[in-house]
């Protein structure tokens, strides 16, 4: 029976408000975060990049495509920021982005080739 009442009381403390009477504050915009999304097409064939690079800097934070040239990147902090684009054979391209809300769908971004790159070379150590 003892340990019935224990038990009772455990409950009813871990649900019981704080005794100060304080209010939890609200959680502000800046410690809010939402999810950048979009897709990135070559401008020339008009197809899906695969495996091109978005990049938050400032976040450290990064996504490549999928096959259908989607990206996903999370934990988007609410504000401005700036998503930097590459990939190899395209022009860099940096798309200035505003997150207001917890879900931020940019649509299609189109990415130029580089035509200057005539030729790669990979090097194994």
């Amino acid at each position: 029976m003892r340990h019935l009442i224990s038990a009772a009381l455990l409950a009813a403390f871990a649900v019981a408000k704080p005794l100060t009477g304080q209010a939890v504050p609200p959680s502000s915009s800046s410690s809010r975060s939402g999810v950048v999304l979009g897709v990135l097409i070559d401008s020339t064939t008009r197809e899906p990049l695969l495996a091109g690079r978005v990049e938050l800097p400032g976040l450290k934070r990064r996504a490549l495509t999928d096959a259908k040239g989607r990206f996903s990147i999370p934990n988007v902090r609410m504000g401005s920021d700036t998503l930097v684009i590459t990939g190899l054979g395209y022009v860099s391209r940096r798309v200035p982005i505003e997150v207001q809300a917890d879900t931020v769908r940019l649509g299609s971004l189109w990415v130029a080739r580089n035509h200057r790159l005539d030729a790669l070379h990979v090097v194994a150590p």
